[in-house]
């Protein structure tokens, strides 16, 4: 047996103490509590065997120095590991006896999440500007290099212990050393090259891979490039410049642990830079010997005779990686291009399910968590581009039309139809829709309005007949279609129509098709159907009010429509009718879109009624208070439209009884602002999960804007209702005020609904509060630090601008006597304001608070006054050379 074999992970029995069986609360299975006894002996004997090779003494007259149980875990780290475990096994010297000891107790020593933790955890350095800036722990970075030194021994033990390691995913630590690790693994597989071998080489790659994202800011900082890249040369000759891997790709043993060997190594490098032709000096020999070495892999991998589902998986990743080249003759993407015709080869040949699906992932267009598609490769989008590709385009279309293989035929055309809508013309895609069932068929027209609608319209022939097919087959298959899948992907498809298609349905007549559709939809459907009917009317609300020509959405039609939707809505927004979470969150997305889509279009706010509005705002605000994040996120969203829609109606104020709508708008305001100190709170942040922290930041930004909206409505200046709304006034500032801690979308928030109010009214907001101080003051500030994104700088700059034309002798003082002001930040904003604005009344008025100031250099006072008397004296010229202007 060879000496390797023993790393083979460990099969927990169902019985193993390592495991309790029953669930605690959490309901999660938990480790058991292990008891003490045991990193006692382990460490008693360590102890033992240091005393005896009298390397290290330890005096144990004091029985308390064996009560480790009384330590803290990070106590334990320092005192085990650093002072006694470290220097054992960095003295060359050390015996057999010794080493085993040492890894019986490092074994000890990880078995506890806590001990474990303390040892080899990351550690925050310092807290720059709200980001935490995250280091490789030295005692476990000491420990782990220390262990890896004994490696060239070939020490087993050692190896199991690093094993241990790399399958618990404590990837921090190893990443630096990656180079030492790669000699070690480089030696023994020139010697034997066996299973456990390549298993404990493809845990440390997939580590390494899964650490590099978030450490990839530490190693560069850590090496320079050069260093780097040497580091990445080792890795790159290891496995692609020697043939041992390569040659393993025909031995049916080890191809599955080879091929997660590469795929962890291609993850685990930014190959798109390191490719990149724009490379100079040692990156660009780096990068053409990368280059030469993947070449050598893809050559591998087409004279392979079958593709099975690891070898399919490499394919995939080697394609993802081909970063564009303007070489017309690039070598490396001439032989990945010839690595996408082995694999269609193969997919006219077999109509093999893993075949298909890494055809499918090479095309893209799946949908990723930032709401966007996954793009086509690079080779699969040069070689579709080419002649060569239409006999497999024919090929697909013949396919698609025949019995035994028209389901698999319709599942490659539509991944490749979700990046290329143009890649089939509209006769083919009729006949296709046409011959098959309604749910095949439908996928298909799904799959091409996704498409069409990531590419250009210039792209796609004949718009208006495709226009044309795609909504009469969605009304016809919505009507006549007795499965639910049928009916969710028709749904699917008006979520997905453009706006040229919406003009279509309102020229054909086919509006009331489409709403009886829905309502029956939302009256008898699942839940599911439910939902994306909701989605549906919120995409049509947005493209008929905004984007389809006004000779066709006409007033009176536009009119009709809210009227009839009125219903709809309220059945989404009753608890009794529609208690789906997932319902209720898309009607209030409906909600919100209609609100918005009015204000976009209307001039005299008739669309839709006031007694609608009250209905809807009442509704709305129940939801705020939900217990489901999603449901909250679109009521805030949903009440700032919609309360801006309702206090600028014409009838809505004079609705019965006559404070109502007072009353509502305080409810508004009071929730909304509730919501932004949950989430800039610090103390009540600190006790959230991560997911609660998330929301609250969601909630907070989103309520920001919406009491932008609600703030800018004549009733919040209203005598009895000004001192809430300036309470709210000052909820937004303090946004900006907490700019160190909170999130930079709630500052951009917060300035973008200061600037939405207009300067009349946040005069009004503001007065004699000392807010807008505040407010400029924190401005300042964030532009002192350069740190800030651009997009947030920029922000800053237009809340400054609109803020210092009101600004107050008041607000001037607030930001003078704040302890952090000082000189410099006085002279960053005169030169700001002597660049931006070209009124003299802001310089007047800060010349007018530092005469009274102390402390200051006296040349600020000087400055801005002598810049308010340049500004009103050019003013004054002008006014005069306009009134003789008028005279003559």
């Amino acid at each position: 047996m060879s000496r390797w074999d023993s790393l083979k992970p460990e099969k927990v029995p169902k019985g193993s103490a390592r495991w309790s069986q029953k669930p605690e609360r959490g309901g999660k299975l938990q480790p058991q509590k292990k008891t003490e006894d045991s990193l006692m002996i382990s460490y008693a004997h360590f102890v033992e065997q240091l005393n005896l090779c009298a390397l290290i003494r330890v005096d144990f007259s004091n029985s308390q120095q064996l009560s480790i149980d009384g330590f803290s875990a990070e106590k334990i780290a320092e005192i085990v590991v650093k002072d006694s475990l470290v220097p054992a096994l960095s003295n060359r010297d050390s015996p057999e006896k010794l080493l085993q000891a040492a890894c019986n107790l490092c074994h000890e020593l990880f078995s506890n999440p806590k001990t474990c933790s303390a040892i080899i955890a990351p550690l925050t350095a310092d807290i720059d500007q709200g980001e935490e800036s995250v280091v490789a722990n030295p005692i476990g970075m000491s420990l782990i290099l220390a262990i890896q030194d004994r490696l060239p021994q070939s020490t087993l033990t050692f190896t199991k212990l690093l094993y241990e390691i790399h399958q618990r995913s404590i990837a921090d630590t190893i990443a630096p050393s990656m180079h030492s690790l790669l000699v070690f693994f480089r030696n023994e597989l020139k010697q034997d090259v066996t299973s456990p071998t390549l298993e404990l080489l493809r845990s440390v790659l997939v580590t390494y891979s899964s650490s590099y994202k978030t450490l990839k800011t530490l190693l560069l900082r850590k090496y320079n490039s050069k260093s780097l890249c040497a580091n990445c040369c080792e890795c790159c000759a290891y496995i692609q410049g020697t043939s041992i891997l390569l040659d393993l790709f025909h031995s049916k043993k080890y191809t599955s642990l080879v091929c997660s060997c590469i795929i962890a190594f291609l993850n685990s490098f930014p190959l798109h830079i390191w490719l990149d032709e724009k490379s100079i000096g040692s990156m660009r020999l780096f990068a053409q010997s990368l280059k030469e070495d993947i070449i050598s892999l893809i050559r591998s991998i087409i004279c392979c005779f079958s593709f099975d589902d690891d070898l399919l998986k490499l394919v995939y990743v080697v394609l993802s990686k081909i970063p564009y080249s303007d070489a017309a003759h690039d070598g490396l993407t001439k032989e990945a291009v010839k690595m996408v015709e082995k694999l269609v080869s193969m997919v006219k040949t077999e109509w093999r399910e893993n075949l298909i699906t890494c055809f499918c992932d090479c095309a893209g267009g799946r949908p990723q968590p930032n709401g966007e598609i996954s793009p086509m490769v690079l080779p699969m989008r040069l070689w579709l581009s080419d002649q060569s590709s239409s006999a497999f385009k024919t090929f697909l279309v013949e396919s698609a039309t025949q019995k035994e293989s028209c389901s698999l035929a319709i599942r490659l055309i539509g991944a490749i139809v979700r990046t290329r809508a143009d890649f089939i013309c509209l006769l083919d895609l009729k006949t296709i829709v046409l011959d098959n069932t309604q749910k095949d068929g439908m996928k298909l027209v799904v799959d091409f309005l996704i498409g069409r609608k990531e590419c250009s319209l210039e792209c796609m022939s004949n718009t208006s007949a495709s226009s044309k097919f795609v909504v009469t087959h969605l009304n016809t298959v919505m009507r006549t279609s007795k499965g639910s899948e049928a009916r969710h992907l028709c749904l699917q498809g008006y979520c997905l129509l453009l706006p040229v298609d919406w003009a279509f349905l309102i020229k054909a007549g086919q509006t009331p098709t489409f709403l009886d559709n829905l309502k029956k939809s939302i009256k008898q459907g699942n839940n599911k159907e439910k939902s994306i009917s909701f989605k549906a009317i919120g995409e049509m609300l947005m493209r008929c009010f905004t984007d389809v020509d006004s000779d066709i959405c006409t007033v009176g039609w536009l009119t009709q429509l809210c009227s009839e939707l009125e219903p709809i809505l309220e059945i989404g927004l009753d608890d009794s009718c529609t208690p789906a979470v997932a319902v209720r969150s898309m009607a209030l997305f409906a909600a919100g879109n209609l609100a918005f889509a009015v204000r976009q279009r209307q001039s005299e706010n008739k669309f839709v009624r006031a007694v609608f509005l009250n209905i809807l705002m009442e509704k709305v605000c129940s939801c705020i208070d939900h217990s489901n994040e999603k449901i909250v996120g679109n009521a805030i969203r949903s009440i700032g439209h919609i309360g801006f829609l309702a206090f600028h109606h014409p009838d809505f104020l004079t609705l019965e009884p006559n404070d109502h709508p007072v009353q509502l708008f305080l409810l508004i305001i009071g929730k909304l602002c509730q919501k932004i100190y949950q989430a800039s709170d610090c103390s009540t942040i600190s006790s959230m999960t991560w997911k609660e922290r998330s929301s609250a930041k969601k909630h907070g930004w989103g309520a920001c804007h919406a009491l932008g909206h609600v703030l800018c409505c004549s009733v919040a200046t209203e005598p009895h209702i000004l001192t809430k709304s300036q309470t709210a006034c000052a909820a937004i500032v303090s946004c900006i005020k907490q700019y160190e801690s909170l999130n930079e979308k709630i500052i951009i928030a917060a300035g973008g609904a200061l600037r939405r109010i207009d300067l009349s009214r946040l005069e009004l907001l503001c007065h004699r509060s000392g807010i807008l101080g505040t407010a400029l003051s924190s401005c300042l500030n964030i532009k002192l630090n350069k740190k800030r994104n651009v997009r947030l700088q920029a922000e800053v700059d237009s809340i400054m601008n609109h803020i210092l034309p009101i600004i107050t002798v008041l607000d001037a003082e607030v930001i003078i006597r704040e302890e952090a002001t000082s000189s410099s930040l006085l002279w960053l904003l005169y030169e700001w304001m002597v660049e931006n604005l070209s009124s003299g009344s802001p310089f007047e008025i800060f010349a007018i608070a530092l005469e009274q100031a102390k402390n200051l250099d006296i040349r600020l006072e000087q400055n801005f006054a002598s810049r308010a008397s340049c500004l009103h004296r050019t003013m004054l010229t002008r006014k005069n050379d306009q009134f003789h202007d008028d005279e003559i």
